[in-house]
Order: C-alpha cells, then sequence, then structure tokens
C-alpha cells in the first residue's frame, strides 16, 4: 500500500462517511503499528507514522527503519482487517455525534421494507427506524414513499447507531409549523402571542432565551400586578399556552437583576467579562440558571472545554445553595425582626390610661381625704387620754350638730307679744 493508495482512502472515507481526515489517519497508524509490533513479537518500541501531504507511511523499530517491503506486506496482511474495524468505529462515532444533536427535528425519509409493522427508512446515507408506535394509527406507509417525521433518538448498540423516528410525537406537529410558516420558526409569533396572553395589561418589551426556553417581559410598575394576575394566574397560564417559562418584571427590576447576576458570575473562579456577558445576553440571571444547561452547551456558549465547563457548574451548584441558605436566614431575621415590633404596638396599645379606664363622659376624681386619726391629732396614745380626748372632741360636734341655733333676742320679742 503506497502513500497514493492511502490518500485515495483517506478521501474516499471522508466524503463517503463523513469521518474527519485525521481521525482516518490515526485509524490507519494504529492499525500498522499493531501489526507490525505482533509481527515482530515486541509490544513496545514500533512507531508508526504517516505524511499527511504524500501519504507515505514510516515505521521505525527503535531506532532501525522497518524496510518498505515488509511494512507493506505487514500492512497488507495483518492490518487490513483492524484498519476497518477501526474505520467503522470512526464511522460509528460521526453518525451518532451527526444525528444526537438533531433529536425532535424534522426529516424527511424513504420507506424502505417492512418489518413487523415496523417501517425501515433510509435517511441519507443511514437507516432510521419507524416502530409501530410511532406511527400514525390507521395510517399505512408504501416502499420508496417519501414520509416527514422527527427523529425522536439515536441509540449506539456496538458499532451500530439506530435512529428511531416518530410520526405521532407532538414536536411533529410544532416543526410542521415552523417549516411552512416564518414567523413561527424566527419567533416572531412568539412575541406577539405572549402580550396577547397578558391582556389587558400593556407590555413595554419582550426579551427571548430559547437556550433556557424563557421569556422575560418588562411592563410598568403600574401594569404589573395587572400582568401578573392574582395569585399568578395571569403568567401562569400565558406559560402554558406558549410553552416558555415567562418572567414578569419592571425595567428597574431587570437592571438589578443584570447587576446582581454581573457580581456573581465574576466571582466564578477563571470567567472572563466577556463570557459574564455572553451568560447575561443568553438570559443566565443567577447561578441556578447555569446548573439547567449541560456542559456541552455550556461549553460552546463560554468557549471553553467541557471540562472546564463542568468546573463552572459545580460551582454554580455549590453558591446556589449558599445564595439560597442566606436568603432564607435574610427572611427569617426579616420575619422575627417583624414579629418583636408588633409585640411593642400592641403592647402600648394595651397599656391602662384614664381614657379607657374611665367612660368617656366622666371625668376621674381625687381620692377622698383620709380621716384623722388619734396618733395624727393628739399623737401617741398615753394611758387612754387620747382616746378620751377623741371621745369628747365626737360627742361636742353631735352635740352641735343636734342643738337648734340660737335665735337673737330681737326675734324672740317680736314672736312673743301679741299683734297689735
Amino acid at each position: 500500500m503506497n502513500g497514493s493508495d492511502v490518500l485515495r482512502i483517506v478521501d474516499l472515507m471522508h466524503r463517503e462517511k463523513n469521518i474527519p481526515k485525521e481521525i482516518i489517519f490515526g485509524s490507519i497508524e494504529a492499525a500498522v503499528q499493531l501489526a507490525t509490533q505482533k509481527h515482530y513479537g515486541e509490544e513496545e518500541g514500533v512507531v508508526v507514522t504517516i505524511d499527511r501531504d504524500s501519504g507515505s507511511i514510516v515505521a521505525k523499530r527503535g531506532e532501525d527503519l522497518i524496510e518498505p517491503e515488509v511494512l507493506g506486506r505487514i500492512a497488507a496482511q495483518s492490518a487490513k482487517q483492524l484498519m476497518i474495524q477501526k474505520i467503522r468505529e470512526a464511522e460509528s462515532d460521526a453518525l451518532f455525534g451527526e444525528f444526537a444533536n438533531q433529536k425532535g427535528d424534522l426529516v424527511v425519509a424513504s420507506v424502505q421494507r417492512f418489518e413487523s409493522g415496523a417501517a425501515t427508512c433510509t435517511l441519507g446515507k443511514s437507516e432510521a427506524y419507524l416502530p409501530r408506535s410511532e406511527q400514525i394509527p390507521g395510517e399505512t406507509y408504501h416502499v420508496g414513499e417519501r414520509i416527514k417525521a422527527v427523529i425522536l433518538d439515536v441509540r449506539k448498540t456496538g458499532h451500530r447507531v439506530k435512529i428511531i423516528l416518530s410520526r405521532n410525537h407532538p414536536d411533529l406537529v410544532r416543526r410542521l409549523f415552523e417549516n411552512e410558516i416564518p414567523e413561527i420558526a424566527d419567533r416572531t409569533i412568539l412575541q406577539v402571542l405572549i402580550p396577547n396572553a397578558l391582556q389587558p395589561a400593556t407590555v413595554e418589551e419582550v426579551f427571548l432565551y430559547p437556550r433556557l426556553g424563557r421569556a422575560i417581559v418588562l411592563v410598568k410598575e403600574d401594569q404589573l400586578s395587572l400582568a401578573i394576575g392574582r395569585r399568578g394566574q395571569n403568567v401562569r397560564l400565558a406559560s402554558k399556552l406558549v410553552g416558555w417559562d415567562i418572567e414578569i418584571m419592571t425595567h428597574e427590576e431587570l437592571n438589578e437583576g443584570i447587576e446582581r447576576a454581573e457580581g456573581w458570575f465574576s466571582a466564578i473562579p477563571g470567567v472572563t467579562d466577556q463570557q459574564v456577558e455572553a451568560f447575561i445576553e443568553e438570559g443566565f440571571l443567577s447561578y441556578d440558571d447555569l446548573t439547567f444547561i449541560e456542559p456541552a452547551q455550556l461549553a460552546e456558549l463560554a468557549g471553553v472545554t467541557e471540562e472546564e465547563a463542568d468546573e463552572i457548574i459545580v460551582y454554580a451548584e455549590g453558591a446556589a445553595e449558599q445564595v439560597e441558605e442566606e436568603t432564607r436566614a435574610a427572611k427569617l431575621a426579616a420575619e422575627e425582626n417583624g414579629a418583636q415590633n408588633e409585640a411593642v404596638a400592641s403592647s402600648r396599645s394595651s397599656a391602662p390610661t384614664a381614657a379607657n379606664i374611665f367612660p368617656a363622659d366622666q371625668e376621674p376624681t381625687a381620692p377622698e381625704e383620709a380621716k384623722p386619726t388619734m396618733e395624727s391629732l393628739f399623737g401617741p396614745d398615753e394611758d387612754g387620754k387620747a382616746a378620751e380626748s377623741l371621745e369628747t372632741l365626737e360627742s361636742a360636734e353631735a352635740t352641735n350638730q343636734t342643738a337648734e341655733p340660737e335665735q337673737p333676742a330681737s326675734q324672740q320679742t317680736e314672736q312673743e307679744s301679741p299683734a297689735t
């Protein structure tokens, strides 16, 4: 196998199987190296490289160069099956990676045959299966017929990739509408439908974030409660209608949320200002939002490796728990403070006053003066004299109250003399 043959095989496999050329070169190198090691009975010390431009194979055993004739026999006799296996593995990986990213997408397949009610179809250069459970009841298919379906699942079994189609999944109707109506595909009707669903509230602006399935609706302060509805009924029904999570807020609340998110995301180790901006532009406003995305998607968004993306997600999970605990503690402290203030206000309102002791039409009177006692009048009692003096005083007072007042002599004379 000369260099031109190698280049021809690599180019053919790349075009027909959609396998990257570097993977094919690497597979051939690994196959020839393994065959050479078996030929010499050695497990180490053999190195095989292929020139990417000329296709020539160079093999060394330690420091010695293996002759091309010997290397050619080894490659032709021993490496053929291993090369086929390596290439099939690469083909399977490439096929799985291609269709795994198309789950839920609308495709056109051609029916080839029926087996136990399931239809086997061709999808490009690959095979796909339409099980009976994913067919529309009562619908019949004919060999050679082209059908529209969505990719339901992609499974890998050994070196084979099984693509499952569906014609009764809700995504089929959604994709058909998007395919036929451009306004649905570019999300124009979602931006119109949401404000209509929140009427009679007036909506200022709608931001859509497809990666999170979230819509942020901006309203003025006086429209906030109207848009949310009683106990959140309006926004809840609108979310069910459009199939998106809807958050209603004012411009001030959105700005505060963005500032908060900038502070949080900047604290993540290794995250740059550009990445923080990319997160916010995609609708991420909290640590929780970062935990809902797969590492591969986050890696693509942030321009990092999947390992680095996974570290960001792990940090966000821990930070989200800490923020939740701090929020819960602050709420509990506020509730306790409110309860204490209410208790103080209640105690003040229940304190006794003249107004709540006496009726409104009565005035509080001064207490009666204490009656005099023997000790207050005569000092300490000595041999009963104080008691005797008090009895004499009380007797004289009683006599004065019962005796009639004496009349003047002039009045007595007038009463006794007869009228003239």
